[in-house]
């Protein structure tokens, strides 16, 4: 409607008025694109699920189930709410002056609806939730810790303000959209926080049946708005079109991806679970923590790196092999840190001490 619509103009006035401000300083842009790139949510399982692992395994299942409902819950928003982006809205509106130009960078152009900002909603429950639990185990003690608890939680929102101004500045979501993920992310993190123990205790079962839940209830609400004659899609022809750079629009920004992503880490853990409750190997990482710290972090960051590196879709594959394949990527990540990381780390610490 007209509200909308001059909701829309005043944050892409906004935005224009930030980018005319802002890109003048050298090197602002580049700096704008760094920390739009650490707010993805792919950072989230790269770097906190790893690092809740290595502090306790119990805080590394909760901060999976917490990553992957937080982009389950922003993708069916997504698909709820249909928002717009800035960088294509001003070349479809008819109030848009022709002479304000957006800005565009290679990371603007995501194919997804905008409503709420993703990497504003996930990284704020995500980063929100790890600095509480590593806080709870801080705050009994010391008022040295009690400073370190406090200076974690300020740390991760000093960092969020940062993520949320630049995904504005990028041109990437209009402003109502972050402010929007902000209120979701700390709605999710003070329910994340309430259900704790549910989260951390979470057996092969329940994370099976919320990767399945995940997966179906997901497509389920992109059918039914198909059937009732939407378009969840609308917003990829939408990004084909205005992106200013044909080459900046990716198969790894789609909603689908998000749901590939969410559904297949749960079903990584679910097995990592059922592994788990038949053998007594491996160690969990934490076990191996903190006297032998160094060599279990040099062999996550390699085990990450690989898993990283691995799988690395060109453009001109199928989209069905694109998503088969991010699912299958993501169900091993859990593999990775909870059982092939300890195992390796164990090993050569094995070898080590034979050789000493």
């Amino acid at each position: 409607g007209s509200q909308m619509e001059s909701l829309y103009f005043y944050d892409a006035a906004t935005c224009w008025k930030l980018q005319r401000l802002f890109y003048k300083l050298p090197g602002s842009e580049n700096v704008a694109i760094a920390i739009s790139t650490l707010g993805d949510p792919k950072i989230c399982y790269l770097i906190a699920y790893p690092l809740a692992c290595l502090i306790s395994q119990k805080l590394g299942t909760k901060m999976m189930c917490v990553i992957a409902w937080a982009e389950w819950l922003n993708i069916v928003l997504k698909w709820l709410l249909l928002g717009d982006r800035p960088y294509w809205w001003v070349h479809m509106s008819s109030q848009w002056p022709t002479d304000r130009v957006i800005h565009q960078v290679y990371i603007t152009c995501e194919t997804g609806p905008g409503n709420p900002s993703g990497h504003v909603m996930i990284t704020g429950c995500v980063w929100w939730t790890i600095t509480s639990s590593v806080s709870s185990h801080l705050n009994n003690k010391t008022q040295s810790n009690r400073l370190l608890a406090k200076s974690l939680q300020l740390l991760a929102t000093i960092f969020l303000i940062m993520v949320l101004m630049s995904r504005v500045l990028i041109a990437c979501h209009f402003i109502h959209q972050v402010v929007m993920g902000l209120i979701v992310a700390l709605t999710l993190h003070k329910i994340c926080d309430h259900y704790d123990k549910w989260f951390e205790e979470a057996s092969f079962k329940s994370v099976l049946v919320m990767s399945l839940c995940s997966g179906l209830g997901a497509f389920s609400i992109y059918f039914i708005w198909t059937w009732t004659g939407f378009n969840p899609s609308f917003s990829i022809p939408l990004a084909q079109k205005h992106c200013a750079n044909p080459n900046w629009v990716h198969l790894d920004s789609t909603p689908y991806l998000s749901v590939m992503r969410s559904s297949g880490s749960l079903f990584g853990l679910a097995v990592c679970k059922l592994i788990q409750s038949y053998t007594t190997l491996p160690p969990k990482c934490n076990d191996l923590w903190p006297s032998h710290a160094p060599i279990t972090i040099v062999v996550m960051i390699l085990g990450l790196y690989l898993w990283n590196s691995a799988l690395m879709m060109g453009t001109n594959i199928s989209h069905l092999l694109f998503y088969t394949a991010s699912y299958i990527r993501y169900a091993l990540l859990p593999f990775i840190v909870t059982i092939l990381v300890p195992m390796c780390a164990q090993f050569v610490l094995s070898n080590l001490y034979n050789i000493v």
